[in-house]
């Protein structure tokens, strides 16, 4: 992001967290990625609001975010939906670049759109409510491929759970090359590489210093590698190597 663009999100950030404070309402951001979203909490603490963050489902990389006053009861009116892109698989298989490629054609901004979940014969993207109907009405490809799109109820949707894979492991350290290592089965070498290419994400944020320490329940992701979760840290073997207990998907 740049210098321009950081400073006028954090000051709608700041402006957005003292509304919330001063008038006891809700206020939302459109989406954030994971560092902004830091950046939202921040703004929050500063002008004593709380903040909620929601992306449509529960692994969502890409939230919205509400500023609440300290003390909220009613239901947060998340302005959020889901669009449905379908496509026959046997003539074209976009791929997530693709249908990001395709919606910000329409004219959206990045921080209207939300994750994009990819399957085999459809997509589903959360995006603000107020692009929802326009997304519907009127993409019509994407790529190569002829879709139909449609809005549904958040609550009808149906996502598969994380086809998440038990690993364990032992390493030398706690070091975040070392673990991402020993998950990924590549070199540190590689890895402090990946680091400094920007390749490497620390809980979805990337992570450029090879020897940040990690903890349990830190996500690691590695570009075209997948991802993985530092579950739990054991005991110590006699070699002084730490065992740790992982879960691993792509």
């Amino acid at each position: 992001m740049a210098m321009d663009e950081a400073r006028r999100l954090l000051i709608r950030l700041e402006e957005l967290a003292q509304r919330a404070a001063d008038r006891w309402t809700c206020a939302f951001t459109l989406f954030l990625d994971p560092a902004q979203l830091s950046l939202a909490q921040a703004a929050a603490r500063q002008a004593g609001a709380q903040t909620v963050a929601w992306g449509g489902y529960a692994e969502a990389e890409r939230q919205l975010c509400a500023f609440l006053p300290e003390v909220w009861t009613d239901e947060i009116p998340w302005p959020l939906a889901a669009v449905v892109i379908r496509w026959n698989r046997r003539f074209a298989q976009p791929g997530h670049r693709d249908l990001l490629g395709s919606l910000l054609a329409l004219g959206f901004k990045r921080e209207v759109l939300g994750d994009i979940l990819v399957f085999d014969d459809h997509a589903v993207c959360f995006v603000h409510d107020s692009a929802a109907d326009y997304i519907a009405a009127n993409l019509q490809r994407v790529g190569a491929a002829t879709v139909t799109a449609s809005r549904e109820a958040l609550s009808e949707l149906t996502l598969p759970e994380p086809d998440w894979t038990p690993k364990s492991a032992t390493v030398a350290s706690l070091r975040l090359d070392a673990v991402a290592a020993a998950a990924f089965q590549s070199a540190r070498g590689v890895i402090q590489e990946a680091c400094a290419q920007g390749m490497l994400k620390l809980n979805h944020v990337p992570e450029m210093r090879p020897d940040i320490k990690v903890k349990e329940g830190d996500v690691i992701s590695f570009r075209n590698h997948g991802r993985v979760v530092l579950e739990q840290v054991g005991g110590v073997t006699k070699k002084n190597r730490i065992h740790i207990q992982l879960l691993c998907t792509k």
